[in-house]
């Protein structure tokens, strides 16, 4: 049987699902409500297309500090006049598209709007705010591929783990981080063994019984070697009519 965890103040959820405006908070709201509801963690997860464990996170926050903990404001981009005229003169199709977004955002249109429309990950969005915000231009433009690295830096391990802060961060998100930023092609496999050895897990929760025996693949083997063993023995010896 899936886990299941306990919501606090049930119904002050509810209600504020009927009054958000924020896209991204109410998105937060949907999550708890359907745990709420009854749901497990894994059927939520599979339900609204978001990662195991930022419904742990985001229940936890909400246990802790109700709304106040999980509330997000759209966010504020400066410098928001130079968007159109780097729009017009940029080249690079994905830097167009992450000034499309942050022109988007700083247009008033939710995050939401902006996910639905180019297809973007959450955690991605946010992180382009924060560099462009810091950088400008300059922070949200391509890293060059053209040195081929193996491994990140110890500065570069420090903003994987910047960013994994990020709510709704998935694999898939990650791998296209580190491509983008720091120009390695990691598999999707490499990057679940990085993030395992930083004790970020990304593998689908499952109960752990503590009545199962520490030889219980043994046991379950030899039971089915003595069930083949009695099926022969019937096959070979047939009962007469």
């Amino acid at each position: 049987m899936a886990k299941k965890l306990i919501i606090k103040e049930k119904e002050k959820l509810f209600d504020l699902m009927k009054k958000e405006k924020d896209a991204v908070t109410y998105n937060k709201l949907l999550i708890l409500s359907k745990i709420a509801e009854g749901l497990s963690v894994e059927a939520t997860s599979k339900l609204l297309n978001t990662h195991w464990y930022t419904v742990y996170r985001l229940a936890s926050r909400w246990n802790k500090g109700g709304y106040e903990k999980i509330k997000v404001g759209t966010p504020k981009i400066r410098n928001a006049e130079k968007f159109s005229e780097l729009i017009k003169a940029e080249k690079d199709g994905m830097v167009k598209q992450r000034l499309l977004v942050l022109k988007m955002i700083s247009e008033g249109r939710t995050v939401k709007e902006v996910l639905e429309t180019f297809k973007v990950a959450f955690s991605n969005v946010y992180s382009w705010i924060r560099e462009w915000n810091s950088k400008g231009y300059e922070g949200i433009k391509r890293k060059p591929h053209y040195i081929k690295k193996s491994r990140m830096s110890d500065a570069e391990m420090e903003k994987l783990k910047k960013y994994l802060d990020t709510d709704g961060v998935t694999l898939k998100a990650v791998t296209e981080f580190i491509k983008d930023e720091f120009g390695i092609e990691y598999t999707k496999s490499h990057v679940s063994r990085i993030l395992k050895k930083m004790k970020v897990h990304h593998a689908k929760p499952y109960v752990y019984d503590k009545r199962r025996p520490e030889n219980a693949e043994e046991i379950m083997k030899d039971n089915l070697e003595e069930v083949s063993e009695n099926l022969k023995k019937k096959g070979s010896n047939p009962k007469k009519s």
